[in-house]
């Protein structure tokens, strides 16, 4: 028998071998699709799908939808939008969909930044950061599959894994470098406490390369360029942006923050995870191709930083960090278990590592999931869908008093705001006896905002929040309606509605003469 007989059906058997290796892969995949489609996606999300609807149906940004955020957000919502309006499909499922697939295409240019250096990385080690990237896009942000963080994680992917490898002194090709940074800036974009990940990725490579002009590379200056040029885009396309919103913001905004008690206990689970993973990097490692490993460490680090500096102790804020630690766990796994030989039984210590991993960090953000969920909604939504109207405006701070539930209610929300955030922090200035003429234009900016919104949709269906703990107002009680005393065109527009009933925190109003919820 010739030697090639043998060797043409081994090589085939290897080949079949190494496919199986992607299997982790394409499970965590099904597996996203599977939990996103069967779940409600998260109230941010829900609002972007709505207010990005709104704005294919000719409404203008940042005055008929009035958003906090700057307006990168709404574009990488609009083409599921788009093509759900095309086909006639549920803007949400479109929406999982195309977030499931960037995160296949984001590992597929993860994997080509892979093989790009010359010499080659360990095999264990790239095979470690796609799956460790891969496990920590597709599973670990549960509700927060879609969310801004989400997102930028995806888009920046690559950027870490080519940072890391800059650091090692790689060179890739020109054009991937170049598409590499403008994905990654397009992420980074999103909110302004991104900037910090790429600041201390480029401050590390200088250091470790010794060289200022290692600052200058094509991915640095095509995201550079890329964020230069986007708030000049922003104040030419949407001036209202910077005239209106940043100016609110800056006065307003600060409402939402949290304590640092509360802040602090959010991060626990972070802190578990970095104390585990401190224990890994103990373990011995390949001594070439470390760069990668130590880059996603120290976005993790700026992303933590990051957290704190928003200051507000919403789970969704520390997801990069949560990703990147159990991302680096697995990588951690794969090149570090020299006793068991064979790809299968790497894969299967890796993937044991990290379950084991995931499961001490995610008790806490499992539990949390389920019990804050706001219950409440529940009971809302039922008396809102039997009260059988059509066009809804909530009054409430709290963007999930209408999102997500909302959006296979049956109802259309007509407020521009996704939640009022403009009266906490101008209430709560208010109270502490402060006075402006910046806080007079947003009292009087909220209250015509109100008139309008009333005048154009004429909602047949009214929430009040009523709770008498009412979360931003520092535990006092607040009367929304009171806030518009005096205001004679709304008392006017008031006059035809009245109170139906009470659910659950919210009383409803409805059009004189229409039935209880």
């Amino acid at each position: 028998m010739a030697l090639s007989d043998v060797q043409g059906p081994q090589a085939a058997a290897r080949a079949r071998l190494a496919g199986l290796r992607w299997a982790p892969l394409l499970l965590a995949a099904t597996a996203a699709l599977a939990f996103q489609l069967a779940m409600p996606v998260n109230h941010d999300t829900a609002w972007y799908l709505d207010a990005t609807g709104r704005l294919l149906e000719g409404a203008a940004l940042y005055r008929d939808v009035f958003e906090v955020n700057p307006p990168l957000a709404f574009l990488l919502t609009l083409p599921s939008t788009a093509v759900a309006g095309l086909l006639g499909a549920d803007p949400v499922t479109a929406f999982v969909v195309f977030v499931t697939l960037l995160v296949g295409l984001s590992l597929l240019l993860c994997r080509r930044v892979l093989r790009a250096p010359r010499p080659r990385l360990d095999e264990r080690l790239a095979y470690g950061l796609i799956l460790g990237l891969g496990l920590a896009l597709f599973l670990a942000p549960l509700r927060e599959y879609g969310q801004r963080e989400h997102l930028m994680l995806i888009l920046a992917a690559p950027y870490l894994l080519l940072a890391g490898l800059r650091a090692d002194g790689a060179e890739v090709p020109r054009p991937l470098a170049v598409a590499v940074g403008l994905l990654a800036a397009l992420g980074v974009a999103l909110k302004p406490h991104f900037l910090l990940m790429p600041l201390v990725l480029e401050l590390w490579v200088v250091c470790r390369r010794r060289r200022l002009m290692a600052l200058f590379r094509p991915e640095t200056l095509a995201a550079a360029g890329l964020l230069a040029a986007y708030p000049l885009a922003v104040a030419v396309l949407t001036p209202d942006y910077f005239e209106t919103i940043v100016p609110f913001a800056l006065e307003v905004y600060a409402a939402y923050q949290a304590d640092w008690d509360l802040v602090m206990r959010r991060s626990l689970r972070l802190m578990v995870c970095a104390v585990l993973l401190g224990g890994l990097l103990l373990l011995p490692r390949p001594a070439e191709g470390r760069g990668p490993v130590d880059a996603q460490v120290l976005a993790a680090v700026a992303f933590f930083a990051a957290f704190l500096a928003q200051h507000k102790g919403w789970t969704y804020h520390s997801y990069p960090s949560f990703a990147l630690l159990l991302s680096v766990a697995l990588v951690l796994g794969c090149t570090a278990v020299p006793a068991a030989r064979g790809l299968l039984r790497r894969a299967g210590a890796s993937v044991a590592l990290v379950l084991i991993l995931a499961v001490l960090a995610l008790e806490g953000r499992l539990e949390r999931w389920v019990h804050s969920y706001h219950p409440e909604q529940a009971a809302v939504r039922a008396a809102a869908e039997r009260s059988g109207a059509s066009r809804l405006y909530v009054f409430s701070a709290n963007l999930w008093s209408t999102y997500p539930w909302v959006l296979d209610s049956g109802l259309r929300p007509v407020m521009r705001y996704p939640g009022h955030w403009l009266v906490p922090g101008l209430v709560r200035a208010r109270w502490a006896g402060r006075e402006s003429p910046e806080l007079d234009r947003i009292e009087r900016y909220w209250r015509d905002s109100v008139v309008e919104d009333f005048a154009r949709h004429a909602p047949d269906l009214v929430l009040v929040d009523v709770r008498e703990d009412k979360p931003y107002f520092e535990g006092r009680a607040f009367d929304y309606l009171a806030l518009l005393d005096g205001e004679p065109r709304f008392e006017r527009l008031w006059r035809g509605y009245a109170l139906v009933g009470e659910v659950e925190g919210y009383a409803f109003y409805r059009p004189r003469g229409t039935a209880d919820p």
